[in-house]
């Protein structure tokens, strides 16, 4: 378990379950669907090509900023899909190798006043090996 802090967000880990059918979004479990090409075993996704998570539009209120605490081997690309009330729209993220790292970005179009209201899927897909590992320890969305 850590916890890591930046500015008043936090994630809170300990109990996170990143499994199969479930990955832990702003303190709870949700369900997700994957396909099977993709094995998560004992909390760790491996990644030898994009892999796609889709959640059950998650819906956590209106948020413009979201964070992803996480361990990979490799750099990531990220792709996250959500809907801004009945349009979808997706953004790339980079995620940098390490343990225990946190990732927090803005949506886009946040300055316009852009907010999303479910999220649909993330996907990764590694950029510098064939064949990379990450775990996903808490995914989190927030309305600045």
């Amino acid at each position: 378990s850590y916890l890591s802090v930046l500015n008043d967000v936090c994630f809170d880990i300990e109990n996170g379950n990143f499994s199969q059918t479930s990955i832990f979004l702003n303190g709870s479990d949700e369900k997700i669907f994957a396909d099977e090409s993709v094995i998560i075993e004992d909390g760790i996704l491996t990644l030898d090509g994009k892999k796609e998570i889709a959640l059950e539009d998650i819906t956590h209120g209106w948020y413009n900023y979201y964070g992803i605490a996480y361990s990979t081997d490799a750099y990531i690309k990220g792709t996250l899909v959500y809907r801004c009330g009945a349009v979808e729209k997706s953004e790339s993220f980079f995620l940098e190798p390490g343990e225990n790292k946190t990732f927090y970005s803005f949506i886009n179009n946040m300055l316009e006043g852009t907010k999303a209201n479910a999220i649909c899927s993330v996907s990764f897909e590694p950029l510098d090996k064939e064949t990379a590992k990450i775990r996903i320890d808490g995914f989190s969305v927030f309305n600045r």
